[in-house]
């Protein structure tokens, strides 16, 4: 599923933006106990995987949490990766 996201960083950038939209989506439906719109729900989803360690504090449900778990811990892989390409990339 992940082969080739390490030599180019475009694909795996492209497919953790993929992934904040598509919890947002999610968030934005399923996620709230209260009423929430898209542009929260995205913001919420992109500070989950692009900080896991402190994650954002939201009156959630279950299948919010684990949208969210998923988020924070594919983020940084995705990221990871990105970042290993762009290194290959300028070390030739």
């Amino acid at each position: 599923m992940l082969a080739g996201y390490g030599l180019k960083a475009s694909r795996s950038l492209a497919l953790l933006l993929a992934r904040v939209l598509l919890a947002a989506g999610l968030l934005s439906v399923w996620g709230f106990h209260e009423a929430r719109n898209y542009g929260r729900s995205a913001l919420l989803a992109a500070q989950s995987s692009l900080a896991p360690v402190h994650p954002p504090e939201a009156p959630m449900s279950a299948s919010a949490q684990a949208v969210q778990l998923a988020l924070r811990l594919t983020g940084p892989a995705l990221l990871a990766l990105s970042v290993l390409a762009l290194r290959s990339r300028i070390k030739r």
